[in-house]
């Protein structure tokens, strides 16, 4: 008996240790070799690490067990341990997609398929083995690995490239196998054990090589200013909502540093975003524009992704590098703040790295799912659902970028998008648990459930759901608030503080369940489109705080005032720097995008709104009209359209003038490649 568990165990081991090396392979290298992801953070490689340990073990033990139930039932017979470890390995996996979250995906579907099939295959194998030998390289650890991974992965990504890489793979496994690896004995036993014993460091290896390094300053170009000008810090933190910083007067206290910051700043009460979607909102940011005017949005609605911004439009970054400043930027939003976007017009340096992700966003076959089903209860494992860079990596690589640009004496842009407040909401320890509320369970998976259940059936959000991803939320924030205080220090510490115009904003904001609204692309309610605004211009000493509703429009031409830049004639926004009176007009649009449409087909394609004041009006385009005073009802609970109401008619025939002036201009670019859609997936923007 103690013969046949030892016996088994090994056999186990190895064909699990091959499945380790196979999923780390198609999960982290496979990513890094197709472009769509750039660098191995360190919680996959601990993850990476931990799966090395428990994939061995688990294997070893069921193998060994399910051997000795073997020649328990069967005494005298020698167990055929090739075949008990490849079915321990099969039940796994099946058992795995059984208790996945998405039975109806098409990768769950192949995943069943190629599960069964094997089963079946590796059944009669064991039973019948003497008539059907053809099936004899299907118990060897490479063949039967690479049906479990291969089979979905073609299903996922139907190309050419990919079908022939497989079936030459498979091919040249089975025939391996059929010589080497599937005989029983000791030496087939001894050649699959050194097989995997060598696969598993190069699958390492390979990784480790594959990822991008930071881009460096050292092929950029030193050009002399015409004039020592200040620099420019822009900060964007992505989807932070103004109402959550304890800056703004949130009654939990997210954001201490930023309290400090606004003693000497100038902060913006009431900022408004163009809309509540990272690229368009970037956009007008970058070209002082509304998005129908830069045309970078979904469009048509519903469409995947969104129209890159055109080359024509002249950007923040184009025009200060005309005049000799240094243009960089690293983004944690790998998906809509990219080169292939047109963000990255102007920049000389534009760092935009995605790094694999611990838990894929398709494949609900991968036993890793499931490790990760089993762990929940006991540890919170919502880091292992990042798949963006951290601020912590952000900021390291913005103090090596500013201490690169202050050697060579030449003023700088530097623009930084930090990602830690999006889904999924995980900040790392102690800001995981610095807020009450945290419950285990809601992982990322439970979150797409929940938004479908929230805004695509109109179904209010449980208390504790709420209450857990406002508590990791609320904590990014502080998370984030940290790292810019340790950024701003930098600045000091190099003595360049004072002569640095400091911008930090938000792009949009997001929803909490408010009016069945689940996080952003949604609505244009305030919770999705007030932001902060907070700006340091150089050698301010005192704080301020102004009233006035102000737009990301303003902030290109704010920047080039305070750098005595002349603004382009054609510019949406007006500088900050100008006092401007308090009945000004700011507009807002929103476009339906793929993933939302596909939970409510019915929900309307456009929404606009105007702001004036504390008056709002939002139109849809089913003909929806909404009209809120924001003093009296800063919730938006209580829709007040009356066209009898004057004010309301007003605010409804200033946006028919803005859109008569402002007609949509949009240029139609071929739809995302495979690239683009996987980057976009990992955001969760693409299901």
């Amino acid at each position: 008996m103690s013969r046949a568990f030892r016996n088994g165990a090994l056999h186990g081991a190895v064909i699990w240790g091959a499945y380790a090396a196979a999923e780390i392979a198609d999960t982290t290298l496979r990513p890094l070799l197709m472009n769509y992801r750039e660098l191995t953070p360190p919680v996959v490689w601990k993850f990476t690490f931990l799966l090395l340990a428990i994939y061995p073990l688990a294997g070893a033990l069921l193998g060994g067990l399910a051997s000795l139930v073997f020649a328990a039932g069967r005494a005298g017979a020698r167990p055929p341990y090739p075949q008990i470890a490849v079915l321990t390995l099969v039940l796994a996996y099946l058992a795995n997609l059984l208790s996945a979250s998405d039975p109806s995906n098409p990768d769950h579907l192949a995943a069943l398929s190629a599960g069964l099939g094997l089963l079946a295959a590796v059944g009669l194998n064991l039973l019948r083995g003497d008539r059907w030998p053809v099936l004899g390289p299907l118990s060897a650890p490479w063949v039967s690995v690479a049906v479990m991974l291969g089979i979905p992965l073609l299903v996922r990504d139907v190309r050419p490239r990919n079908f022939a890489a497989i079936a030459v793979l498979l091919a040249a496994l089975w025939l391996a196998s059929a010589k080497w690896l599937s005989a029983a004995g000791p030496k087939a036993q001894w050649r699959q054990a050194i097989s995997v014993a060598l696969a598993i460091p190069a699958v390492l290896v390979a990784t480790l090589a594959a990822g991008k390094p930071a881009p460096s300053l050292d092929r950029v170009p030193v050009r002399e200013a015409p004039r020592a000008g200040p620099n420019v810090l822009l900060i964007v933190l992505d989807t932070v909502r103004a109402d959550h910083l304890s800056v703004y007067g949130y009654e939990r206290r997210t954001t201490p540093w930023l309290e400090t910051f606004a003693r000497e700043a100038t902060v913006y009460e009431r900022a408004t975003a163009t809309s509540n979607f990272t690229l368009p909102t970037h956009a007008s940011i970058f070209t002082g524009k509304y998005p129908r005017n830069h045309g970078a949005i979904p469009f048509p609605p519903g469409k995947s992704g969104g129209l890159p911004l055109p080359p024509r439009r002249r950007t923040m970054a184009e025009i200060l590098a005309e005049r000799g400043y240094l243009t960089l930027a690293v983004a944690a939003n790998g998906a809509y703040v990219t080169r292939q976007v047109g963000l990255a017009q102007g920049f000389h340096l534009f760092d935009h790295r995605l790094p694999v992700a611990c838990l894929p966003e398709r494949g609900d076959h991968y036993l890793r799912r499931g490790i990760r089903r089993l762990l929940t209860p006991l540890v919170w494992t919502g880091r292992l659902d990042r798949r963006t860079r951290t601020a912590d990596q952000i900021t390291t690589e913005a103090i090596e970028l500013i201490g690169q640009a202050h050697r060579r004496r030449q003023p700088f842009l530097l623009f930084l998008n930090y990602m830690d407040a999006h889904t999924p909401y995980a900040p790392p320890p102690p800001y995981d648990a610095l807020f009450p509320g945290r419950t285990r369970q809601l992982t990322r998976d439970r979150y797409f459930e929940i938004l479908a259940r929230v805004f695509g059936q109109g179904r209010p959000l449980a208390p504790e759901e709420r209450e857990h991803m406002i508590s990791q939320y609320d904590g990014a924030l502080a998370y984030l608030d940290a790292q810019l205080g340790r950024l701003l220090g930098h600045l000091e510490k190099l003595g360049i503080y004072d002569n640095t115009l400091v911008v930090i904003t938000a792009d949009h904001g997001e929803a909490f369940g408010e009016h069945s609204f689940l996080g952003h692309l949604q609505s244009l309610r305030q919770h999705q489109i007030w932001i902060p605004l907070l700006v340091r211009y150089p050698g301010q000493r005192a704080g301020r705080r102004v009233e006035r509703r102000v737009s990301q429009v303003d902030l290109l031409p704010t920047v080039l005032e305070a750098l005595d830049i002349d603004a382009p004639a054609d510019l949406d926004g007006q500088s900050l720097l100008r006092s401007e009176s308090s009945g000004r007009l700011i507009f807002a649009e929103s476009y339906v995008d793929a993933k939302n449409k596909q939970l409510r087909p019915d929900y309307p394609d456009r929404e606009l709104a105007v702001l004036s004041g504390d008056l709002k009006l939002l139109t849809r385009s089913n003909g929806e009209i909404h009209f809120y005073d924001l003093a009296a009802d800063p919730a938006e609970s209580y829709n007040r359209y009356d066209p009898a109401d004057a004010r309301a008619a007003e605010l409804l025939a200033e946006l028919d003038r803005w859109l008569e002036r402002n007609p949509l201009r949009v240029e139609l670019q071929a739809s995302p490649d495979p690239n683009t859609l996987d980057r976009l997936r990992a955001l969760g923007y693409v299901r």
